[in-house]
Order: C-alpha cells, then structure tokens, then sequence
C-alpha cells in the first residue's frame, strides 16, 4: 500500500470490529482496512449474512470486468452458503436511470426506461449463461425513488445536505464537522478532481456553487428531455450514489449495518466513499458496513480494457471467440477467475484461457471416474 498522508492515515482503518462469535468460520480480506479480518455475521445467532453488491448501469452490453465481478460474488456467495452453511440474504441493485442512460437512450432516439429495459434483459441472458444465481433480491431505483425521496429529506434534516436551485448536495464540511471521517476506503483520493467528476456524471449541473469541492448530488434537479419525479425541491431525479445507500437501507440495512459490501475496485472512490457518508448521516452513526470486498481490475493481454485500445471485449464475445481469442466455456471463465485471488489484478489472455481449460478438462476427467467408481461399488455382487 502506498504512503498516506498524515491527513488521509487519520482517517483509514477506523473501524469498529463487530461482536466476537468464537471462533469465527473464516477471515476475510476487508477492504476498509486492507487487511485480512475474522468474520462475524451481525445476526445474533451467527446464520445470517447480509451482502449487498453494486450492480450494472444499464446503458450498454455487458463486459468481462462485470463478468469477473459478478462471478467471483456467485463464488463467494456460494462458499458462504453451501460451504459454511450461512443464510446469505444477497442484494444486488440494477441502476435504471443515469446520466449515461440518459445520454445513450438520447443518441438511439428511445426513452430511458426502454433503453434499460432493453440491457438489463441482455445483461440478466449474459449472467444465466456464465451459470450466475440470481440475488434474493434485485432492486432498480426507478422503483425506489421515494424512499431515495425520503433518504434524502433526512439527510437534509440532520444537517448533512443543502438544497441549491432545485438540487441537493452532500455537505462534507458539516459531515467531518461532527465527527464523521470522509473517505474511509480511499482518503488518499480525497480532491482527486477527475474521479469526482466522473461519479457527479457528464449531465452535472454547471450553475450551482458548492460550499466544498467534495460534495456531491444527492438529488439532480432536471434538465428537459431527461426523466423526473416529484420531489421537495422540485422535479427531479437521484443522484448515482445515493441509490445504492436508499436500497441498501430499504432492503437489508433496515437503520443498521450490513456485513458486506461488494463491487468492482474503481467503484471504491466516489462510490463506495460517498456512499459511506449518505448512510452515517441517515442514521447518525459511525459504521453501516462491517466488510467491504472489491474484486480486483480485469486486464486485456497486459493492458486495460478499454474501447480506444480496441481491446474492449464483452461477455458475449468471450463466450464466441473474438479477436484471436477462442471462445471460452462458461465453466472454464469461472475457473480462470478463481485462479487468481478474487480482489487481486487479473489478466485475460490466451495463456490464462488455456490453463483454465487444461484444468477444466482435468477436473471433468476426474469427476466423470469418481462417478464410475460410485457405480462400480454400488452395482451388485
């Protein structure tokens, strides 16, 4: 881990380690301390697990870094529940209204919703061929805009928002203020301007004055063209890290904390950060999520996947074949992903492709003897 400043060290690593169960079934990498914890359920009798991961923003085919996220939690979920015998309760959101929603469903000339629809039915078809469970739950947030609605007023009540011009913004000044640490996950992105702007969106309002550089929309007062609901301030829609934090209390948080967060790694600052903040100030505590998990940064042959690289390879295509690369079996891709350590960096290339099909063929070769032997023994004398 990098250097800290003495500003951004005061602030990582506080975190309140839950109520022993001895001993523990496991230990588990958390990211709120970048360190490796033992693990106890919030539940008083030790059964029940609660996790809520970040799901997909519906605007556009999925990609192998949503494949390996979305495994590696179908993985992790099933450890929890079929090997050590927890009761997961597994949310995971579908953000169905975006500034990128937005924009995408404005540039193919249809509404938002049918733009979303249109890629969360592809997205759930990508999923059901990798061999993904579906959640317990998974929730949009066009269907919980009144309780975003509500989440809000009651942040603006306990003096952690303000209201500008039909909008509203997380105050981080009034938040530290009072004793709350901003930027638990990542204090030393804190500032870091690009990554700010990336999670305000390319629709962010351009009039208003913040009273910090670091606060950030709760809610977005609209712009024509662009959906809106009723509101205090006036019409407008949620803001992108809120929605997690107003279903994550309305699903599994219930005015508590939760035991694990998930995600992709790059949604640790803004995200998560922000996130973190809206669910103190709702409930006026010091910790809402126990364990943070962050599956680690997918790369193209060596480079970062990215669309100007041409190396821009999406679930689907894996699953085919393309550019050079065979298509993959969708047990091999869960082989491949577990060969690497869940939140550490991982590289797809033809190297990694062939020693999960290797393996994959080994496994079935052993799978398949193992039964005949079972037969073998089981047939009469």
């Amino acid at each position: 881990m990098a250097a800290l400043s003495e500003k951004a060290a005061a602030v990582f690593g506080r975190w309140c380690r839950p109520c022993d169960q001895a001993p523990p079934k496991l230990h588990i990498y958390n990211s709120l301390t970048r360190s490796k914890v033992p693990f106890y359920p919030i539940d008083p009798s030790g059964q029940r697990v609660t996790m809520y991961v970040c799901g997909p923003t519906v605007y556009d085919a999925a990609h192998l870094g949503h494949a390996r996220t979305y495994l590696q939690f179908d993985v992790i979920r099933r450890i929890l529940r079929d090997v050590l015998g927890y009761d997961v309760v597994y949310v995971m959101n579908v953000t169905d209204v975006d500034d990128k929603i937005i924009v995408r469903s404005q540039e193919r000339g249809i509404t938002p919703e049918a733009l979303a629809r249109e890629w969360e039915r592809k997205f759930l078809e990508d999923m059901t061929a990798l061999g993904v469970e579906r959640p317990s739950a998974m929730p949009r947030v066009t269907e919980y805009v009144p309780e975003i609605v509500s989440f809000v007023e009651t942040c603006v009540s306990n003096g952690f928002a303000y209201e500008d011009r039909g909008s509203v913004y997380f105050d981080t000044k009034a938040f530290e203020s009072k004793g709350h640490d901003y930027g638990k996950l990542c204090p030393e992105n804190v500032g870091n301007e690009g990554l700010m702007a990336e999670g305000e969106g390319k629709l962010a309002s351009t009039t208003f004055t913040k009273r910090d550089d670091r606060d950030f929309a709760l809610w977005k007062a609209s712009k024509p063209g662009e959906p809106t609901w009723p509101s205090p301030w006036g019409a407008g829609r949620p803001g992108w890290h809120i929605e997690c934090s107003a279903m994550i209390e309305h699903t599994i948080g219930h005015g508590g904390p939760i035991d694990i967060h998930g995600g992709g790694v790059d949604l640790k600052f803004p995200h998560h950060d922000n996130e973190l903040a809206q669910q103190e100030a709702f409930c006026n505590c010091r910790q809402t999520v126990n364990y943070f998990a962050h599956t680690g940064h997918l790369h193209i042959r060596g480079l970062k996947m990215s669309k100007s690289l041409k190396n821009f390879i999406t679930i689907r295509q894996a699953l085919e074949g393309v550019d050079g690369l065979e298509g993959v079996r969708p047990s091999t891709m869960r082989i491949m992903f577990c060969l690497v350590q869940y939140n550490a960096p991982c590289d797809y290339s033809d190297n990694m492709c062939r020693a999960a099909s290797e393996l994959h063929r080994h496994a079935v070769a052993a799978i398949t003897r193992s039964r005949r032997w079972r037969r073998r023994d089981a047939a009469p004398p």
